[in-house]
């Protein structure tokens, strides 16, 4: 049957309000069930779990615990009480499950790894990804990292599940009485021994090579002193103590471990010439065991066994021989060390300053200055400069073009000049293309540059970080004119990041500078000058350092 064109229209226009209202309310309904299905979702029970924290509390009702974020308490119904660590699981805030851990082996930590940890007479055992450490010494638990465990020292409570360390327990204080120093590779830079011969106290001769290792991963030698032979025939200052030979599949990995005086007798003819006056051999020997202190807690090493190396990465030990005089200034300060809030301090240093020491604002990037306490290292005027804000180009060059009188003046790098050849050949970017010039854009109030930009062909690089600063620019370097009149053509960094670009010419850059170093903490050649007007150890440390206190550790 044909429909009228007029009833067309008329059903058209009913039907499509009526779909429209057909649509309305699908999408009301669908909106309202959505809005139902998160209400339940809301309403469903939120379980949480925390492992491996540590119980300090429980009642009838509430129990309180420790993990990496702090104090905690929950409610529940506690029919035993509960201490130690455990595995919580609750629900809405409500503890529903506790799994206590009271399976335990103590012991000192060796080594460790991402895997493993090594326990002193108990072997490699394995351990968790995410291994919590609680500090439970002085009736008082908190979580602390790792950077709290000195291997070779710290005696821990390891807390085992199925054969596997979940947590770590600090019960007893170390002693700290010795340090395990690597001893690098002298002939191909780094930590590893392609083969090395050891001789030790007796003229036995040890050696170890990639196809004979004496049949074992680990060999402690203990009748020292030993002499380490390197495979271009050197032979080592001797190490006292005892030495480790681990064998990685990198190589063989030397490790010195000896008590910390002997160690501070070893670092001090290494890192201050024997020839300076005895107060600042004093200084320094105080400044070398502070240090090596604090680095013991570094973890670079622990799969090693080892706290630290033997290089200026740390302190250079055992690389010239004690002498009377060294000797004298160890056993003057014997475990002396500087404090700040009854804590051993950091102290860096350096060489030679141009006359004025540096803030610790040098190295405010560097992740291992965040979030520590460094106000002791403050600026220090060693001359007779007035100004003490030397950041303006005008006033810096009248500071550095003169050898002003100072505590750092005998010092060959006091004044400097260095001269760089654009043409010569780098391991640079390569897409920059051709270093064009450079400019000084940011100095301290020290006159250290504290931004650099290297302009390229196709562009440009900012350096912020004195040490690239030094080591990026350093690689045009060809020689550097001191003022006694040598010339030295064997660096490969700039002497200090206190310089003023003087000239640009024909394709050499001349930069006129002053000191040798970072310019943070104590001034060795400084320390000599003080020494020679009379100061004494104490009070040249005082100067570098300040509002410390010299104590005994």
């Amino acid at each position: 049957m044909k429909i009228p064109k007029d009833y067309k229209k008329i059903l058209l226009m009913i039907g499509i309000p009526v779909i429209l209202v057909v649509i309305a309310t699908i999408a009301i309904v669908l909106f309202y069930l959505s809005g139902k299905t998160d209400r339940v979702k809301e309403e469903q029970p939120k379980e949480v779990k925390y492992a491996n924290v540590y119980v300090v509390g429980c009642s009838e009702n509430e129990i309180q615990f420790v993990d990496r974020e702090g104090v905690h308490s929950l409610n529940g119904n506690f029919t035993e009480p509960v201490s130690g660590i455990a595995d919580l699981v609750a629900v809405n805030q409500v503890v529903t499950e506790i799994h206590t851990k009271s399976d335990s082996v103590a012991g000192v930590l060796e080594s460790y790894s991402d895997q493993s940890m090594v326990v002193r007479e108990l072997g490699d055992w394995k351990r968790n990804e995410l291994v919590p450490i609680f500090d439970c010494k002085n009736n008082q638990v908190q979580a602390v990292d790792f950077n709290a465990l000195v291997v070779g020292q710290t005696k821990c409570r390891f807390v085992m599940e199925d054969n596997c360390i979940c947590a770590i327990l600090l019960e007893e204080p170390e002693e700290l009485s010795t340090i395990r120093v690597m001893i690098t590779n002298k002939d191909q830079g780094g930590i590893f021994y392609e083969k090395v011969s050891v001789l030790d106290g007796n003229q036995k001769e040890h050696s170890y090579s990639s196809s004979f290792f004496n049949g074992t991963e680990k060999e402690v030698l203990t009748e020292g002193p030993f002499l380490v032979v390197r495979e271009d025939g050197s032979v080592s200052i001797p190490y006292k103590g005892t030495l480790t030979v681990l064998h990685t599949e990198q190589g063989y990995v030397l490790v010195n471990e000896v008590d910390m005086e002997t160690y501070i007798a070893g670092v001090l003819p290494s890192e201050m010439p024997r020839t300076f006056q005895l107060e600042a051999l004093k200084a320094q020997a105080v400044c070398a065991r502070s240090y090596g202190l604090k680095q013991l807690h570094h973890q670079g090493y622990a799969m090693y066994g080892a706290n630290l190396d033997d290089t200026t990465n740390f302190q250079v030990y055992n690389q010239v021989e004690a002498s009377e005089i060294t000797n004298l200034a160890v056993e003057q300060t014997t475990h002396q060390v500087l404090k700040k809030d009854d804590q051993i301090i950091t102290c860096f240093y350096f060489s030679t300053s141009a006359g004025m020491t540096n803030s610790i604002e040098l190295w405010k990037d560097r992740d291992s200055i965040v979030n520590q306490d460094f106000s002791y290292l403050v600026a220090k005027n060693a001359t007779a400069f007035e100004q003490s804000d030397i950041s303006g180009n005008e006033v810096f060059h009248n500071f550095i073009s003169v050898a002003l009188d100072g505590f750092d003046k005998n010092s060959p790098f006091y004044r400097w000049t260095s001269t760089l050849s654009l043409d010569k050949e780098v391991e640079t970017e390569e897409e920059l293309g051709k270093l064009k010039s450079v400019e000084v854009t940011k100095r301290n109030a020290s006159g250290y540059v504290l931004e650099l930009t290297m302009n390229y062909e196709k562009g440009k690089k900012v350096y912020t970080d004195e040490n690239q600063i030094r080591k990026y620019l350093g690689q045009y370097q060809e020689k550097i004119l001191l003022p006694n009149g040598q010339v030295r053509e064997d660096m490969t960094m700039i002497p200090s990041a206190c310089f003023e670009i003087s000239e640009v010419k024909d394709g050499m850059i001349t930069l006129s500078g002053g000191g040798l170093g970072h310019g943070i903490g104590m001034s060795q050649y400084g320390a000599n000058g003080m020494a020679e007007t009379g100061c004494t150890y104490d009070e040249i440390l005082n100067f570098y350092y300040t509002g410390v206190t010299l104590t005994e550790r």
